[in-house]
């Protein structure tokens, strides 16, 4: 005995799916609104997501700054990454990323876990000098090592988590 589409039990459960479909919406909307209203952008198939500021700071303010807002300096460890932020940030402006080392000749660590870096997509040039802090070069063609205690813009990131994705 199957439900006619006149049933009162059919009738409930559409309307109670209905409801779940819309409060499962309504629930993930509310979560990328909050995102966004913070100023984040979404990239990389939506796993990540940036906000370049352009308010200047040395690279250690800029750390901060980025844990204050529930982020981390960004980790722009590829070409494409680069790319990205080159849309993000004015053409000419330097902006600091998550990795440093703690003095020449030292490894590149990443700042929010302390592992190694070793495939850094370098700007043509660079690295040069004694300079312990990265940037996405102005040209946007790829990093470039800084000195610490400049005042640059920084880019911050967040990894976008599967439960914002999919409530």
């Amino acid at each position: 005995m199957g439900l006619s589409f006149k049933s009162p039990c059919f009738q409930l459960a559409s309307f109670i799916a209905v409801l779940g479909l819309f409060i499962s919406t309504e629930a993930r909307i509310d979560k990328f609104s909050d995102f966004n209203g913070q100023g984040y952008s979404l990239h990389m198939a939506n796993t990540v997501s940036y906000k370049v500021y352009n308010e200047r700071r040395t690279w250690e303010e800029a750390r901060r700054k980025c844990i204050d807002d529930g982020a981390r300096l960004a980790i722009i460890d590829t070409y494409e990454k680069v790319g990205i932020i080159g849309k993000l940030k004015p053409f000419n402006a330097y902006v600091w990323i998550g990795v440093s080392r703690s003095g020449p000749n030292q490894p590149w660590i990443i700042a929010h876990n302390g592992l190694s870096m070793v495939n850094i997509p370098w700007a043509p040039t660079k690295p040069w000098g004694s300079y312990n802090c990265l940037t996405v070069r102005g040209c946007n063609r790829g990093l470039s090592n800084e000195d610490c205690n400049d005042r640059k813009g920084f880019v911050c990131e967040k990894v976008v988590s599967a439960e914002v994705l999919n409530p």
